[in-house]
């Protein structure tokens, strides 16, 4: 049998076509590719002597703040792709930016109230015109445990979904298989912490390009089943106070997935060739992430 279809109805589905290999192509793809250290001069390097990243390069990447009684805290995190959809509105970030330290009474949870979401910013100083700031209506956190750093994820749900344009997109995450990436592929690490041991904080988007090492060069203290380790051997590059939360992305043909989380720094402000930073592993956790967000969608 043969179907014939109008000029108009062929032009509606090749209009559908195009449409959804947009679609195929826009999540976990940055518009603007990030800078490559290669291409830049390394005495211009200062997160911890990192470079200021492309504008709008890392698309996935959140300022969270935390309103708490006193000055809020500033943390990174990372919108993710979990929908088919060309938008999102789950963001990942590590539980101890939760956390308000500073009650006499001992730590204690923020509320989801308390908690902002800034999206589509390089400058968190001066927000640009496509920047997103987003309530919170739910998050939950991993089973965190404050000595060992055990579990530092949290999962916040927005309030609506963002949809994805050329400066806020999605980023992929691993499969519970997944391993820490290889020393071929490159990665990164982003957010707006101290600039260095000093007490300068950047207020453009700061980047360094790292690799992930195997359990010979991390801390007997970290736990290697939900952790990694990350820096540089042959750079004084790393993340400081302020970073936490800030999602470590690799690039795979051209699609970027979400591997870890800035975490903590083993006894000093800034992580070092010698000292590297701990990341919270995010492939341990896809169990975790994927019944977090059903609950969320229960919860509607």
């Amino acid at each position: 049998m043969h179907i014939l279809l109008s000029t108009s109805s062929l032009l509606l589905f090749y209009t559908a076509f195009l449409l959804n290999e947009k679609n195929e192509a826009i999540h976990c793809r940055p518009h603007f590719q990030p800078y490559r250290k290669a291409a830049h001069n390394r005495s211009a390097n200062r997160i911890s002597n990192g470079i200021e990243a492309r504008k709008h390069s890392h698309p996935w990447q959140a300022l969270v703040f935390t309103i708490f009684d006193r000055q809020p805290t500033k943390c990174g995190g990372s919108l993710i792709h979990w929908t088919n959809q060309n938008a999102s509105g789950l963001v990942l970030t590590v539980a101890h930016c939760l956390l308000n330290r500073n009650n006499n009474a001992g730590q204690s949870l923020a509320r989801a109230s308390q908690i902002r979401v800034y999206l589509g910013v390089h400058n968190a100083v001066r927000l640009n015109a496509n920047a997103r700031i987003m309530r919170v209506t739910a998050f939950a956190i991993g089973d965190y445990q404050s000595f060992s750093r055990q579990n530092d994820i949290a999962l916040l749900k927005l309030k609506q979904a963002v949809p994805y344009d050329e400066y806020i997109r999605g980023v992929c995450i691993p499969s519970l298989s997944t391993d820490i990436p290889s020393r071929k592929q490159p990665c990164y690490v982003t957010g707006w912490g101290r600039m260095n041991h000093g007490t300068q904080k950047a207020t453009v988007l700061q980047q360094i390009e790292v690799t992930a090492f195997k359990g010979v060069r991390c801390s007997p203290h970290v736990n290697l089943t939900t952790m990694f380790c990350a820096g540089s051997t042959t750079e004084d590059i790393g993340i400081c106070m302020g970073d936490s939360g800030g999602p470590f992305v690799c690039e795979e043909d051209g699609k970027f997935t979400l591997y870890g989380m800035v975490s903590f720094t083993e006894g000093f402000i800034c992580s070092n060739a010698y000292h590297p930073a701990i990341f919270t592993k995010v492939s341990a956790y896809t169990s975790w992430l994927n019944q977090t967000a059903s609950a969320f969608n229960d919860a509607m």
